[in-house]
């Protein structure tokens, strides 16, 4: 069986007897070091979502080559949280015609625009547990824009206390006053934060070796 990983031959045998997700923990150990495997190719056939899944799980069998992927994983979160921070700036912008739409008691199209940042939000609280899980460290223990992470995450829930509140007391003015003013500048500020916290990552990406 032909093994490759990032376009390079892999010189280790390989048992039809073990599952895909073993030689994957084996190269782990042995040559991907900071690097996660990001794609799997079986035999010409790129395998995602489910089906990768369950063929982690299974014997390689008589499949004849596998071709690994991999990226470095400070560099895989850093993207990933500039990528969240992008989403949050763009929600953001949406506010200002939500607080509109309250104002002038068009409240579906209203939910639509705050939907889009509960949305961005709810990605951003999965985006850091993820994250924290990836490398192994607790990302909202960072300092970012003068306070770690955890800190913000505190303020940002207090803030989104406030807005249940007005939703409960049917209070259309303070709400259109808090998604117009406040929550841009909670995304912008956030915008911030994660894009601090992606460059603290980025930082730790390890320079390619020197030739020799």
């Amino acid at each position: 069986m032909i093994l490759t990983l990032d376009g390079e031959r892999v010189d280790e045998p390989v048992s039809a007897d073990e599952t895909l997700q073993a030689v994957i923990d084996r190269l782990q150990g042995s040559r991907l070091g900071e690097n996660l495997v990001v794609s799997v190719v079986c035999d010409g056939k790129p395998l995602v979502d489910e089906e990768l899944t369950r063929r982690l799980a299974q014997p390689l069998g008589d499949t004849r080559q596998v071709d690994l992927g991999s990226a470095n994983r400070y560099a895989l979160v850093a993207t990933a949280l500039r990528e969240i921070a992008q989403q949050l700036a763009d929600a953001g912008q949406h506010q200002s015609r939500s607080a509109e739409n309250f104002q002038e008691g068009k409240i579906a199209e209203a939910m639509t625009g705050f939907t889009t940042f509960l949305d961005a939000w709810q990605m951003c609280q999965r985006a850091l547990l993820e994250c924290s899980n990836l490398l192994g460290e607790d990302l909202t223990a960072i300092e970012c824009d003068g306070r770690p992470v955890r800190e913000h995450l505190d303020s940002l829930a207090d803030r989104l206390r406030e807005l249940r509140g007005a939703f409960e007391a049917r209070d259309a003015v303070l709400l259109a006053d808090m998604i117009r003013y406040e929550l841009p500048e909670t995304c912008a500020s956030w915008q911030t934060i994660l894009g601090q916290l992606a460059e603290t990552i980025a930082a730790r990406v390890s320079p390619p070796a020197a030739s020799s």
